[in-house]
């Protein structure tokens, strides 16, 4: 699915809703959405997440092992890929590389909705 900026989204397969919550200073960076394919996709496999600058980026399967998330419910988280790099997961957060700086407008992902 592409998102196209709307406030919420009803997720195919029974998945819940995605909110996106206008911020400022937080969440996805308004500015880094812009001008670039935003979609909503779940886990393929090998993706990576990078939480903080000064950290190196680790790979989602661990990222989710380490929040607990059962192995069966991992498959079907939502998550937004820009431009083809993923940016965000829930249950997770934000990658640093597209989060909003504290003097920007932001949006934040808001997951409703458990795998069942």
């Amino acid at each position: 699915m592409t998102w196209c900026g709307e406030e919420d989204v009803s997720l195919p397969h029974g998945l819940g809703v995605l909110r996106f919550l206008p911020m400022h200073g937080q969440g996805l960076s308004r500015s880094r959405l812009r001008d670039c394919a935003v979609r909503i996709v779940v886990r393929s496999g090998g993706e990576r997440l990078k939480l903080a600058p000064e950290r190196p980026s680790r790979t989602l399967k661990n990222l989710l092992r380490e929040r607990g998330v059962p192995v069966w419910q991992r498959g079907r988280l939502p998550a937004l890929s820009v431009a083809g790099k993923l940016a965000w997961v829930a249950r997770v957060g934000v990658d640093c590389r597209f989060a909003a700086r504290a003097d920007e407008p932001g949006v934040m992902p808001h997951w409703e909705g458990a795998p069942r």
